[in-house]
């Protein structure tokens, strides 16, 4: 999962949601989140402008006062030429460290996720129905670790330890693929996912995480829209969703209307959603490419 919880406070989280019996409640913000509809007031809490070229960033996740960013620069892309970064900064916009991530071709990082140990991260060709090369890099010593390749574009991934499960998505998040973890955290069966079509077709999953101690995913993206005539051109439209992992049926979703200086829907690739014990909810985005601001909102309770 995406967290701000330090291990030690994630271990206590951890027993604050489990009922006595051992199993798992919503947390109260997530009550927060699902009452954002159309007519949602966001409050904009605060803009960081981000001190490097972002490139086209793709996921996002915060751990305790750092925050995690995937990107691509694109080269050549008709020739498969390119890098793929994930970049470690403070919550100022600084950039601390960056790691260039990917083999050949397969340069295109998807959205992250971190599951309390391991930052997730899936480096694919940037292409549709191409192949991917999996991560997982540890925060501390900024070390990656290929786990496994896959012959599929896996655009976005997340992490459910609690499941031993990881969970990607395609080029377009059409397809959903579910892997078992064994006791160490590698796929059993790197080739023999389980695979399910996605029934949302509101938007494309880019990026997303886990909500601990539940059985929830909260997946963001992006679609575009074209009207029926020229004169009304296409149409970006973000936003969120809440999506059960035992059935992949979705419990809420949501439109962001919400944009950035620039014009380009917020919801462009990377997101972060942090809420607190009683109830507070603070939604991050960095829709922009090269001269990125981190866009920080805020919702009433």
């Amino acid at each position: 999962m995406k967290s701000l919880y330090t291990p030690m406070a994630l271990i206590v989280c951890l027993a604050a949601i489990l009922t006595p019996n051992g199993h798992a409640q919503e947390p109260n913000w997530l009550h927060s989140l699902q009452s954002i509809g159309q007519d949602t007031d966001f409050t904009l809490e605060k803009n960081v402008s981000l001190s490097f070229d972002t490139h086209h960033p793709q996921g996002m996740t915060i751990i305790g006062d750092k925050l995690y960013l995937s990107s691509v620069k694109t080269i050549n892309k008709r020739e498969g030429k390119g890098h793929g970064y994930l970049f470690e900064l403070d919550m100022n916009g600084k950039l601390l460290r960056s790691l260039e991530l990917g083999d050949g071709p397969a340069y295109h990082p998807s959205g992250i996720d971190f599951d309390g140990k391991y930052i997730w991260v899936a480096v694919a060709e940037y292409r549709p129905d191409s192949s991917t090369v999996i991560y997982r890099v540890d925060p501390d010593s900024f070390d990656a670790q290929e786990m496994f390749r896959f012959n599929d574009h896996i655009g976005g991934i997340v992490s459910v330890p609690s499941r031993k499960e990881l969970i990607g998505v395609s080029w377009g998040s059409r397809r959903i693929y579910r892997w078992a973890l064994n006791k160490k955290g590698h796929v059993q069966n790197p080739d023999s996912p389980e695979k399910v079509m996605n029934p949302n077709h509101f938007i494309d999953y880019q990026d997303g995480q886990w909500v601990r101690g539940t059985d929830f995913l909260i997946m963001g993206g992006v679609s575009g829209y074209r009207g029926s005539n020229k004169a009304v051109g296409k149409v970006s439209v973000g936003g969120l969703a809440l999506v059960d992992i035992r059935n992949w049926a979705i419990q809420w979703t949501a439109p962001i209307s919400l944009y950035s200086k620039k014009g380009r829907v917020m919801n462009q690739n990377p997101f972060y959603v942090h809420g607190e014990a009683d109830g507070t909810l603070k939604l991050y985005f960095i829709p922009d490419d090269n001269s990125s601001i981190m866009y920080i909102y805020s919702i009433d309770k």
